[in-house]
């Protein structure tokens, strides 16, 4: 039996390569940080997962930004390293906020100017401002569910599996990254069900949310068609809630009821995006 691992196949740069850089890089955080520390440093595996996954499928990245896609790796280590200050200090609820509506607005305007070529389209301010606040609102849930187990990672894992829905039926590649971070959320759930031993931070909303708002600015700006599919993925950070409803957190088999009733907006979708 053939084991060897074919680092140029899509589905390990896409899937096994996240899940495993991801646990691996929560494991060493917290043998090496000790028990406090390396909880608050440990949700830096998504980010780590998700770089490792890029690497192998666009190589280093340019500076400066010349594309949407070139700009994943800077709004993933900008947001491990302002996450990590925040989680360490504490940060007040009020800062989060207005940190989550500030990057919304800038990534979603970057990724206009970049698609655009440098201007921004007037006739598509609707749309910018819809991408705002979608964007600033999943990462608000995010921070909302930090508290809930693994919820919030659930949450962001079943938002990229429907970006990567509509990237696929689409025809774009968007949906490559899209995956990489999904994976990399699964590679933290490993550690985290059904006992949560590392709580979701900062750095966690910051780079998950961060990177969520790029992918879905670039399928929605690239086709607005599109926009209403990309909107059903926002269903998905609120599923917990009402699922939490019928089973209350602490039930191992919450999560699993989450992701039953995640699959609903993908599909829906998915349908959307075929008719678009």
């Amino acid at each position: 039996m053939d084991l060897t691992i074919d680092f140029n196949d899509t589905n390990v740069k896409t899937l096994l390569v996240p899940i495993v850089a991801s646990f691996i890089t929560i494991a060493f955080l917290r043998v090496s940080a000790g028990p406090w520390r390396g909880s608050i440093l440990a949700p830096l595996g998504i980010g780590s997962g998700f770089l490792a996954s890029y690497f192998l499928s666009m190589g280093l990245p340019l500076w400066p930004v010349a594309s949407v896609l070139g700009l994943l790796p800077v709004v993933v280590v900008a947001g491990m390293i302002v996450g990590l200050v925040l989680d360490m200090n504490s940060a007040k609820t009020s800062t989060l906020t207005m940190l989550h509506i500030s990057a919304s607005l800038g990534l979603v305007f970057w990724v206009a100017s970049l698609w655009h070529g440098g201007g921004i389209q007037q006739s598509e301010l609707v749309l910018y401002g819809v991408l705002i606040l979608s964007g600033f609102w999943a990462m608000q849930r995010m921070n909302d569910q930090r508290d809930e187990g693994i919820a919030p990672a659930i949450s962001l894992l079943t938002a990229c599996i429907g970006l990567t829905v509509i990237a696929t039926i689409y025809g774009t590649r968007t949906g490559l990254f899209s995956t990489g971070l999904a994976a990399a959320c699964f590679g933290y759930i490993i550690w985290n069900w059904p006992n949560c031993r590392f709580p979701w931070g900062s750095s966690a909303t910051l780079v998950g949310g961060g990177v969520y708002i790029v992918l879905a600015s670039e399928l929605a700006i690239k086709n607005p068609a599109l926009a209403l599919p990309v909107g059903l993925t926002l269903i998905n950070f609120v599923v917990f809630d009402l699922t939490n409803k019928l089973f209350p957190t602490g039930n191992a088999f919450q999560p699993f009821i989450q992701l039953m009733f995640s699959a609903l907006p993908i599909a829906l979708a998915a349908y959307l995006t075929q008719r678009a």
